[in-house]
């Protein structure tokens, strides 16, 4: 296969992930910030419910679980590398 061959399907996969980054990131947040609206109509908190949400999404943003999702372009491009390296060899 050539450079050409290789750099194509490499495009091809990351425009692939990058779908499936976005939808699997939008899907999550939207659970999230539902969990977050049900969370504050069970508690009913002082806060109003804008900022409550808000609150708790600046919190997603910065926790392991919204990180993770980073994975679906590590993993595969990893994997992807390693079959150029050994396809060379």
């Amino acid at each position: 296969m050539t450079l050409f061959g290789w750099i194509l399907r490499g495009t091809i996969l990351f425009l692939i992930l990058t779908v499936i980054y976005a939808v699997l990131t939008f899907s999550n947040r939207m659970k999230e910030k539902d969990r977050l609206r049900q969370k504050y109509n069970d508690s009913k908190p002082s806060i109003k419910e804008e900022d409550f949400v808000t609150e708790g999404m600046a919190k997603y943003n910065r926790s392991l679980k919204a990180k993770l999702l980073f994975g679906v372009y590590i993993a595969p491009i990893l994997l992807f590398g390693l079959l150029i390296f050994l396809a060379q060899t």
